[in-house]
């Protein structure tokens, strides 16, 4: 985790991992952090809300 640009954890996680993670999701391991960083990293670059849209308009 020391190596990469961003650590992130689960709330699960062992103290250990936790310690070294920048952020840790209020979520556990498999109860939908990977769609939360997901979103975070697509909202960041200004990509969640035209992607929403998108698919939006594909469902209709």
């Amino acid at each position: 985790m020391a190596n990469v640009g961003l650590a992130i954890s689960p709330a699960d996680a062992l103290p250990y991992v936790k310690i070294y993670a920048h952020y840790v999701s209020p979520y556990d391991g498999g109860k939908g952090v990977f769609r939360e960083v997901g979103d975070i990293l697509l909202h960041s670059r200004g990509q969640l809300l035209p992607l929403i849209q998108t698919l939006s308009k594909k469902e209709s």
